[in-house]
């Protein structure tokens, strides 16, 4: 897998290269959550809460027509979820990071010189997934925190992204949308186990900066 990632970004390096189209950076924030019934999994006094988390990348357009551009994306998106407990004094907090390396080929649409919105799938490969355990007022003094190794089955995340985006003065990008994860991290466990727990899946509100070279 780690190959076929290198292979992704030396052919988006060569493709950007060649079209002698706009390529740049971007960078900013994914308010990430994941589809599980927090109820069922930790009990009405817990909350399910946005887990703001970081991505960044490179990203390369190439134009089709006036109208559509070809857009090449790869980088680090971190994923994950956070839940909370605020109940007779004690707080305390659960929370999941995985570091993502995604990769994302779509297409945009301008709506003008300046708007356009952006259809992507994607696929994201992570190795490891980091959970933190904090509690307020802490009986242990300090948070655990915790990584382990991804099972083989779980490594692997694919889905669709959402994108507005709005260009100032041909270069600086302002960029906001919705990272839809069609993975079922439960699909592999409900086969084996013949249980019957809810899909559960990444998603995230993504927000972000960047500026385009070349353009």
């Amino acid at each position: 897998m780690k190959k076929l990632f290198l292979l992704l970004a030396m052919s988006s390096i060569c493709i950007f290269s060649s079209a002698q189209n706009a390529f740049g950076i971007k960078a900013g924030v994914n308010l990430a959550s994941m589809s599980f019934d927090v109820d069922d999994d930790f009990g009405s006094d817990w909350n399910k809460d946005i887990h703001p988390l970081l991505t960044a990348s490179i990203l390369g357009k190439i134009e089709l027509s006036y109208t559509a551009n070809l857009t090449l994306e790869l980088g680090l998106v971190q994923r994950g979820s956070k839940v909370s407990y605020d109940e007779d004094g004690q707080e305390a907090a659960i929370s999941e990071t995985m570091n993502q390396i995604q990769f994302s080929p779509g297409i945009a649409f301008n709506a003008s010189d300046e708007f356009s919105i952006g259809f992507a799938p994607y696929i994201g490969y992570a190795t490891q997934q980091q959970s933190k355990v904090s509690f307020d007022p802490d009986p242990f003094d300090e948070s655990d925190t915790d990584t382990s190794d991804l099972d083989d089955e779980q490594k692997l995340d694919y889905g669709l992204n959402i994108n507005l985006n709005y260009l100032i003065d041909d270069a600086f990008l302002i960029s906001a949308g919705y990272s839809l994860g069609l993975k079922d991290y439960n699909a592999e466990f409900n086969d084996e186990y013949d249980a019957d727990l809810d899909p559960l899946t990444n998603s995230g509100i993504m927000i972000s900066i960047g500026y385009l070279f070349g353009n």
